[in-house]
């Protein structure tokens, strides 16, 4: 799932800590970070003397300057959350009964989210203007569940509007996604599971 990610915002080089969750290697890139512009003055023979003026600067979080910053920032806002987005490779086994049953799909929880992909699998669905169809990748499959439901709770056509965000943002190989099936969809028809008609 790491690797999935990383695919998604490959300016974050994410990694797993011990307890398994998600950070970003890179300092700053899911976070502001406050910088002490008058820290030092240069001193005698290039010594540095502590300046006590204490101007500070803020720096904004590094995926703003990213090229995938739809992606990034909904990666670093899952990393951020005071909520559970919990990963699984086993989408096969918990999507079934889903429209993408094996594929991908997601659960809400009470403290966040349980989202299911099955690496290795390669769907098409339908492109927009009924222009036949698009690939969609296990990566962009996480990216769906993920930004366009997951982290901000979003159904229907603007989890599309999402999704075809990330495409764009990684290529025009990837096409646009066919929008209006997506439309007025209630996440209580999906058996309760807040899966949308993806």
């Amino acid at each position: 799932m790491l690797g999935l990610l990383n695919q998604l915002c490959p300016e974050g080089k994410f990694d797993y800590t011990w307890g398994g969750r998600v950070y970003s290697t890179v300092p700053g890139f899911c976070t502001e970070t406050i910088v002490d512009t008058d820290a030092y003055l240069p001193g005698p023979l290039f010594t540095p003397v502590p300046d006590e003026l204490g101007e500070t600067v803020v720096v904004p979080p590094g995926w703003m300057g990213s090229k995938h910053t739809a992606s990034c920032e909904c990666i670093c806002n899952a990393i951020n959350s005071s909520k559970t987005f919990t990963l699984h490779d086993t989408g096969a086994t918990n999507c079934q009964g889903t429209p993408q049953a094996g594929h991908s799909c997601f659960i809400p929880n009470e403290g966040g989210a349980d989202i299911y992909i099955e690496p290795g699998t390669n769907f098409v669905i339908p492109g927009a203007g009924g222009k036949g169809v698009v690939p969609n990748p296990d990566w962009i499959a996480l990216g769906h569940e993920l930004c366009g439901h997951a982290v901000d709770n979003k159904f229907g056509v603007w989890a599309c509007d999402v999704d075809n965000s990330i495409r764009h943002e990684h290529g025009n190989q990837w096409g646009q996604r066919e929008c209006d099936s997506h439309k007025g969809i209630d996440p209580e028809d999906e058996k309760g599971c807040g899966c949308d008609k993806h």
